[in-house]
C-alpha cells in the first residue's frame, strides 16, 4: 500500500494523522482549543458582515479536517508553537494534545479547562496548566519558539556552590560566602546589620549568608533570587544585574539611589527599564 502523504495534507504536532486543509462550510468546535469555528470559502468572507467577524476570530477561510477520525482545528491552533515562555510562570510550558485530567484551571485567566482538549503544561510543576489561547497572547509571550532550545539551570542560578554552606555568589565573587547557623555567628550588633541586596535587616527573612573577610552580609532568600526572571510587566524575561549607579524605576516611578542594590533589568529598543528589586 502506498503511504506517501499528498503535499494537499500536512503532518503536524497538534494532531497524530494528516490533516487536509478545507474551505468547506462548517460549523462547530475546534478540537485544539474549543473555540467556535465558522469555516466558509474565502468569497464569502469577502463581504463587509462577515469580516467582523472574520477580525474576531470567530469565522476562517478555511480550517483542517482529519479525514480518518474527524478532528476539526483552526488556523489558529494549527501555527501553535510546541515549548514557550509566558510571564506568569517561571518554567516552560509545552504544548500537550489533551488535557487529560479533571478540575484544572487556567494559570493566567483562572478559568477551567477541558480534559479533553489542548493545553500548556509544566513539567516541573503538575498543576499549572494555561489555555492555548492564554498562552500565546503576545502581552505574555515573546514570541520565540523554544522547542530545541535546551534550557539550564546556569542560566538563572546566581552563585557557585563551592562547599558545604559555602557560596560564590555573583554580588561578591571576592570571596566565598558562608551561610551561617544562627544571628550569634554575625556578632552582638546584628540587629544593625542589613542585607546587601534588600537593605533590610537580617534578621528578618531567615538564615543569612556572610563573608568572613568583610562585612558583606545576605539573606538566604535573596541570594537564591534567579538571574533571569519572568515578570507580568513584559513578554520578555528581566536580567538581574548591578548597575553601580542611581536608576529610574519605570513601574513605579521611584529612583533608587544605593547603587549597590541588584535590580531586575530589560532593554528594548536602546533604552533599559529597571524594576527595583522585588522579594
Amino acid at each position: 500500500m502506498d503511504t506517501t502523504i499528498s503535499p494537499m495534507y500536512k503532518l503536524l504536532s497538534i494532531h497524530e494523522h494528516p490533516l487536509l486543509p478545507s474551505a468547506m462550510f462548517i460549523v462547530g468546535k475546534c478540537d485544539g482549543c474549543r473555540r467556535s469555528i465558522i469555516t466558509l470559502p474565502i468569497l464569502s468572507i469577502l463581504s463587509c458582515s462577515l469580516r467582523w467577524l472574520q477580525r474576531k476570530r470567530v469565522i476562517d477561510s478555511f480550517s483542517y479536517i482529519c479525514l480518518k477520525c474527524g478532528f476539526i482545528v483552526s488556523v489558529f491552533c494549527v501555527g501553535l508553537p510546541h515549548i514557550i515562555n509566558t510571564n506568569r510562570h517561571d518554567h516552560r510550558v509545552a504544548f500537550m494534545h489533551h488535557l487529560g485530567r479533571k478540575g484544572a484551571k487556567c494559570g493566567v485567566c483562572r478559568e477551567s479547562l477541558s480534559q479533553y482538549y489542548g493545553a500548556y503544561s509544566c513539567s516541573i510543576c503538575p498543576k499549572y496548566v494555561v489555555h492555548l489561547q492564554c498562552a500565546v497572547d503576545f502581552n505574555l509571550w515573546n514570541g520565540v519558539e523554544l522547542e530545541g532550545i535546551p534550557e539550564t539551570s546556569e542560566d538563572i542560578v546566581p552563585f557557585k556552590v563551592v562547599g558545604d554552606n559555602l557560596i560564590r555568589h555573583f554580588m561578591h565573587e571576592k570571596h566565598i560566602l558562608l551561610l551561617l547557623k544562627d544571628y550569634d555567628m554575625v556578632g552582638d550588633d546584628y540587629e544593625r546589620v542589613r542585607c546587601e541586596a534588600c537593605v533590610s535587616q537580617i534578621g528578618l527573612f531567615g538564615l543569612v549568608y556572610s563573608c568572613q573577610e568583610c562585612r558583606f552580609f545576605l539573606h538566604e532568600k535573596c541570594a537564591h533570587l534567579p538571574m533571569k526572571k519572568n515578570l507580568v510587566f513584559n513578554p520578555t524575561p528581566y536580567m538581574l544585574e548591578y548597575q553601580g549607579k542611581a536608576v529610574y524605576c519605570y513601574l513605579c516611578g521611584l529612583f533608587e539611589t544605593n547603587p549597590l542594590i541588584p535590580l531586575y533589568l530589560i532593554t528594548q529598543s536602546q533604552k533599559d527599564l529597571f524594576v527595583l528589586l522585588i522579594l
